[in-house]
């Protein structure tokens, strides 16, 4: 499980739309300083998704169909990248080669599991609306991989 760039662009994405009534793709694209088409394709995820709704002619554009502080980080990324895990052998589809009945789990597939339950935990616990207007940001378009760290630090304070 980690964030990649279709992740980022989703969350941006949503921050764009967040408090606005309507964006074209251009716009969103323009105001987060993204590629259009990387937009676009993500745009459709989230519309796929159910987060956003686009309609058409002279006063169209893309809006949230749910107020941002109903929408979390994990949200997001459920809708963007689907089915990523910290590692491979956390997916049950996956084969390990260590997986046998006197070595499962092993050390390593605990301490992994426990990492990713403390992130996907505190995805949970983001609302777009807090990244939407973060605090310490004088630039709304701060970047969502700066936020990340944060979660890291909390997990350290509070667990």
């Amino acid at each position: 499980m980690y964030l990649t760039m279709e992740c980022d662009y989703g969350m941006r994405i949503i921050r764009a739309l967040a408090g606005t009534v309507k964006l074209s793709v251009r716009a969103i694209a323009q105001q987060e300083e993204m590629k259009f088409a990387f937009t676009q394709k993500i745009i459709e995820k989230l519309s796929t998704a159910g987060y956003v709704r686009c309609d058409r002619g002279n006063r169209g554009g893309y809006y949230l169909i749910r107020p941002a502080h109903t929408i979390s980080l994990w949200d997001v990324y459920c809708a963007v990248d689907p089915g990523r895990f910290l590692c491979a052998c956390l997916n049950s589809d996956k084969k390990c080669p260590l997986k046998t009945n006197d070595k499962w789990p092993c050390k390593v597939h605990k301490k992994l599991q426990h990492i990713q339950n403390i992130v996907v935990s505190e995805l949970k616990k983001i609302s777009m609306e807090e990244i939407a207007y973060h605090p310490e940001s004088q630039d709304q378009r701060v970047k969502i991989s700066t936020i990340i760290p944060t979660i890291f630090n909390h997990t350290k304070e509070t667990g």
